[in-house]
């Protein structure tokens, strides 16, 4: 998967794309990514390119409900899962209208509003 880190911080780049390359997907900052990295912390004045995000904020910081976020400090491994997931199908039919939003982290149905799972419940 290519992986775009948007961040104003060389130091804070230089670290994430080592978790990417490790990982074995690849840092991407000239192409069309699959998915982005956005260090709220840092913020860079280039254009984030139009993939889906997944944003770095900090502790205690409360991002609004409709944008996927990672508080920090990020565990590499917790990362890359959330990463994988953004490139990855979003939503999964379970049936009788049920369906499963992984990025959302909720299950979801036709007629009833959604049920928001804990972290404990999607790992």
């Amino acid at each position: 998967m290519r992986i775009a880190v948007h961040s104003a911080s060389a130091s804070v780049t230089r670290t994430l794309e080592a978790i990417i390359t490790a990982s074995g997907h690849q840092p991407n900052s000239s192409d069309v990514p699959d998915c982005v990295l956005i260090d709220a912390m840092h913020p860079s004045h280039q254009p984030i390119p139009n993939a889906p995000a997944l944003i770095l904020h900090a502790q205690g910081a409360e991002p609004s409900p409709d944008v996927q976020a990672l508080a920090c400090p990020v565990n590499p491994a917790r990362l890359l899962q959330r990463l994988t997931m953004l490139g990855s199908t979003q939503r999964l039919s379970l049936g009788n209208g049920w369906s499963l939003d992984m990025l959302a982290r909720a299950l979801t149905h036709e007629i009833s509003p959604a049920l928001s799972l804990t972290e404990k419940e999607c790992v």
